[in-house]
This record gives structure tokens, sequence and C-alpha cells, in this order.
């Protein structure tokens, strides 16, 4: 097998497998555990042990990302990758990016909502701050050493940075699937379209951290605090502008497009990195 095809085949290998890890556990949960409307009219659902299911799954990518380096004799890899896992001393322009560009991008749809007279009295700084802390081990661990620390890398050994980041984001979008039927009041077309949607927001993010993955020495660190701080601002600006409890699409579109074109300025500022082919070996 020439190196292009076996960079190929871990490539798949580590798609098809971190799906599996994930969807092993978020399809029993939303099969058998309490549904998100359950949950917002009982809070005390929360303490089910079928939520278990939902943190473990997040740690799907991780999990596949682990196993593939050391099944296949590439432990150097793993090493680098947990180092690459330390804070970064990168400077501070760097961590006020990776902490507020992600509300920054996703701000705009809870504006317009407030605008249309929606009620946003619900928001707490104490809340945010422990879903941040929570976010970093379980989505920021969970996710970033296999999306970007794997995928991501090895894709951009023979793909420009750009293509790579279209690819994981897609399958990055795709892999919520099970969370996102439990999360949603949407169904048949409506669910297709808030799904694609979904989908996009998180291919224009995607593009938003190679940017910083690639600018910061590959740091997972940084991309780490930079997935929680997504997490917490998605969750929670979700939660008020979703098309069911803004009663209108145009928040959740709103933020949607904040984020694509967030992406696509930062590939306008960094054309020759986003669209050159990398030859890192």
């Amino acid at each position: 097998m020439s190196e292009i095809s076996e960079k190929k085949h871990s490539i798949v290998s580590f798609f098809a497998l971190a799906y599996l890890s994930t969807w092993a556990f978020w399809i029993p949960f939303v099969i058998f555990g309490p549904s998100s409307t359950a949950i917002a009219s009982n809070p005390d659902l929360r303490g089910s042990p079928f939520m278990l299911l939902q943190v473990l799954g997040n740690f799907g990518p991780a999990i596949a990302a682990v196993l593939l380096w050391i099944f296949s004799g590439k432990r150097t890899e793993l090493r680098d990758a947990f180092r690459r896992l330390l804070p970064h001393p990168a400077s501070l322009i760097w961590y006020i990016v990776v902490l507020l560009l992600p509300v920054g991008m996703l701000l705009p749809g809870l504006i317009v909502y407030a605008l249309l007279g929606g009620n946003i009295a619900g928001f707490s700084i104490l809340g945010l701050l422990l879903l941040f802390v929570s976010a970093i081990f379980i989505s920021g661990l969970g996710e970033e050493m296999g999306w970007r620390g794997y995928a991501l890398t090895r894709l951009q050994m023979t793909k420009s940075p750009l293509i790579s980041s279209l690819i994981v984001g897609a399958f990055w979008g795709l892999w919520h699937l099970p969370i996102i039927c439990w999360y949603s009041h949407q169904t048949g077309l409506l669910f297709l379209v808030e799904f694609g949607l979904y989908v996009l927001v998180l291919t224009a993010f995607s593009v938003i951290f190679t940017w910083v993955y690639n600018a910061t020495d590959r740091s997972l660190w940084l991309l780490v605090l930079m997935h929680a701080a997504f997490t917490t601002s998605g969750n929670t600006i979700a939660a008020f502008t979703q098309p069911v409890a803004g009663g209108t699409w145009v928040p959740y579109i709103v933020g949607v497009l904040s984020a694509v074109v967030a992406a696509v300025f930062v590939v306008a500022l960094n054309r020759t990195r986003m669209c050159s082919r990398q030859c890192a070996a």
C-alpha cells in the first residue's frame, strides 16, 4: 500500500470508528433516555443515568484516534498529540481569539432574537462559566484529539487546509445527527433544513479551527478552549434562538450566516495558506 493510500485508509478508518464509538452511546440515549422536552419541564431528569451515555459519546473521536495510533504503531504521533494538549505559550491575542470569537460569531442571532421580542432573561454568568469548564473536559478533550489532532493533520498532508477543513467540518456536523434528533423540535423537511444549517455552521467553524490550529503550531490546547467556548456559547444561544423557541427562523439563520461570513473572511485574509496544498509528511 502506498503512503497516500495508507493515509486515505487511515482517514476512512478514523471517521468510521469515531461514528461507531459515539453512536454506540448516543443511539441508546436517544431511544431510552429522557427527551429534551421532558427535561425542559422537569430539570430533575438531568440526573437520569441515561444522561451518562450522552457524555460518553462525546469521547468517540478521541477514542478512535488513540486506538488507530496504537494499533498502527504510530505511538510517537500519539505522544506528540498528548504534548500538544498541554497549555500553549501562545501570545495573548490567540487566547482572546479562541475564547471570544465563537461568541462573536453566534451573538448576532441572539441580538436579532431580542430585537424580535424574545426573552433572554435566563442568562446566567455563573451558569456559563460552569458549562465552559465542563465543556473543556467533555466536548473539548473528547473531540479535538480526533477531529483536528488526527483527521485534520492527516488530511493536510495531501490536501489544502481549506479542503481539509470542509471535509472534517462535514463529518463533524453529520456525527451529531443522533443528538440533533434528540434536541430538535422539528420534523420532516423542517428538520432536514435545521440539520443542514447545523452542519453548515460546524463546517464554517471547522475553517476557523484550522486557521487557529495551523497558526499556533498545531496547538490542541487552544482548540480545546475554542471548542469549549463554541459549545458554551452555541448551546446557550441556541436554547433561545432555535426556531421553535424564537417563533421564527430568522435568529437561527442569522447566527449561521455570521459564522459563514467569519469563515469566508478568514480564508480571504489567509488565501495563500488556506488554499495551498500542504507538503508535510
